[in-house]
C-alpha cells in the first residue's frame, strides 16, 4: 500500500468518526432536551391532593372560594374538580350556569353573586351515573370588616347615648 492510499483511507477513517460523533451527540442532546420538556411539563401539571382524590374517587369538589367567605364584588370565580369531561351545573342562588369539566377534571366559571348570602350549590355525575353535589354559602358585602365593627362601635355608643337621657 502506497502512501497516498493511507492517507486516503485514514482520511477517510478520521471523517466517518467525526460524522459519527456528531450524529450521536445531536441525538442524545435532542434525547436530553425531549426528557427535560417532559420532566417540566410534568411540574406543570401536578396536582394538588384533592383534585387527585376527585378524579380517584370521582368526588365533586368546590376547591375556591371557600365555604363561608366574604367578598367584596359581586364577580366571582368558582373553581373545583369534578369527574373527568362532565357536565357541571352550578346554582347560585338558584340561578343555573352549565360547564364541562375539562380532561383533568377541572372547572371554574365566574358567577354574579347578590349582596348578602349567596348559596353556590354545584352538581354533577360520576361515569355510573350517581349524582354528585358540593355546596358553600359566599357572603357578598361591601362593607370590610374593619368597616363592620366601626358601625357596631358606633351603635353601641349611640346605645349608651339613649340610655344615659333616661
Amino acid at each position: 500500500m502506497n502512501k497516498e492510499t493511507f492517507w486516503v483511507v485514514f482520511s477517510g477513517f478520521v471523517v466517518g468518526l467525526a460524522v459519527v460523533f456528531f450524529v450521536y451527540r445531536f441525538h442524545y442532546k435532542k434525547k436530553a432536551l425531549i426528557v427535560i420538556e417532559q420532566v417540566e411539563n410534568a411540574k406543570g401539571s401536578v396536582l394538588d391532593i384533592n383534585q387527585q382524590l376527585a378524579i380517584q374517587n370521582e368526588t365533586l369538589i368546590i376547591s375556591f372560594p371557600e365555604d363561608q367567605s366574604i367578598s367584596e364584588t359581586t364577580s366571582l370565580i368558582v373553581m373545583g374538580t369534578a369527574p373527568i369531561n362532565s357536565w357541571v351545573i352550578i346554582f347560585v342562588n338558584g340561578k343555573e350556569n352549565f360547564q364541562k369539566s375539562d380532561e383533568m377534571g377541572n372547572f371554574s366559571l365566574d358567577v354574579k353573586l347578590e349582596f348578602g348570602s349567596n348559596v353556590v350549590k354545584v352538581n354533577s355525575f360520576d361515569q355510573k351515573g350517581q349524582p354528585l353535589e358540593d355546596e358553600i354559602t359566599i357572603i357578598c358585602s361591601t362593607n370590610t370588616l374593619e368597616e363592620k365593627l366601626v358601625s357596631d362601635e358606633e351603635v353601641a355608643d349611640q346605645a349608651k347615648i339613649e340610655k344615659d337621657k333616661k
